[in-house]
């Protein structure tokens, strides 16, 4: 057996649900269908799409190049040219960029986010503003938790 298969043993169809979502993420970033991605072609922007999908699926999941490469229907010298093209993402702004648009639309579920007319600082303050109060929240649960069971947590 070889070590894709053993990827898709463990492979729940809910899994392959958050794949799917993350290769919609990256087409919508990059306003193409999940077909494109998935097809043969090559001609812009299907192999920015397609590396920011792979990118974003090794992030997420314990995967291997043979079975992201079968996911994508790559093969595993294109995945190791995606995982160049992130690590050279710092020469590359637009590709950062639409990298992490992708990754925000997976993360709140929300493919509209880039589409209205609120501008990207406000959404970063807003989400610093959940993310200090969700800290914070979570900062008291963790005090009460101390109190009630004794624990000191170092």
């Amino acid at each position: 057996m070889n070590k894709s298969n053993r990827f898709f043993e463990n492979v729940t169809p809910e899994i392959m649900q958050e794949i799917d979502k993350i290769i919609d993420a990256s087409c919508s970033v990059y306003r193409i269908k999940p077909a494109d991605i998935k097809s043969k072609a090559r001609i812009k922007p299907i192999p920015d799409a397609t590396a920011t999908a792979s990118i974003l699926i090794e992030m997420y999941f314990d995967i291997n190049e043979s079975a992201l490469a079968k996911i994508l229907n790559r093969d595993r010298t294109s995945i190791y040219i995606y995982r160049r093209k992130f690590e050279d993402r710092k020469w590359n702004p637009s590709f950062e960029e639409n990298l992490m648009k992708a990754q925000i639309i997976v993360e709140t579920g929300d493919v509209e986010i880039y589409k209205s007319s609120v501008s990207m600082t406000k959404r970063i303050k807003s989400l610093n503003i959940l993310i200090d109060s969700m800290t914070e929240k979570r900062g008291k649960i963790v005090e009460q938790l101390i109190k009630i069971s004794n624990v000191r947590l170092d």
